[in-house]
C-alpha cells in the first residue's frame, strides 16, 4: 500500500470535527488535535485501514 500524504493537519483536523466521537467538535474546535501527529505519521508510513481504525 502507498503512503498517504496528500492530507495536512487542517485537513485532517477537519474531518475528526467532522467525525465527533465524542460530540464536542462544535464547541471545542482543537479537541481532537492530540490525535494529529500520530495519525499523520500513520497514514504517511502507509499502514492501512486496520492499522488505522485501531488507532481511532
Amino acid at each position: 500500500m502507498t503512503p498517504w500524504n496528500t492530507s495536512t493537519e487542517d485537513d485532517l483536523r477537519r474531518l475528526l470535527n467532522e467525525w465527533g466521537p465524542i460530540g464536542v467538535a462544535d464547541d471545542v474546535r482543537d479537541e481532537y488535535d492530540c490525535m494529529l501527529t500520530p495519525l499523520l505519521q500513520r497514514l504517511r508510513s502507509g499502514v492501512g485501514r486496520t492499522e488505522i481504525g485501531e488507532f481511532l
